[in-house]
C-alpha cells in the first residue's frame, strides 16, 4: 500500500511482493511482474489481469 503523507492512511494499492529467500516477486496493479534478487532484475515481464 502506498500511504498518506500522515504514514498512517492507506491512499492506493501498490501491487504484491513475495519473497522467497532473497528473491523477491513483485506484481503492480498495471500487471507487471518483476523478479529480482538484491538489485538485479532477473525477469520483467507485461501480462494483463
Amino acid at each position: 500500500m502506498h500511504m498518506r503523507p500522515d504514514l498512517v492512511t492507506p491512499c492506493s494499492h501498490e501491487g504484491y511482493e513475495f519473497k522467497n529467500g532473497n528473491v523477491a516477486y513483485r506484481v503492480t496493479p498495471d500487471g507487471t511482474l518483476t523478479v529480482s534478487r538484491g538489485s538485479k532484475v532477473l525477469i520483467k515481464e507485461q501480462g494483463t489481469w
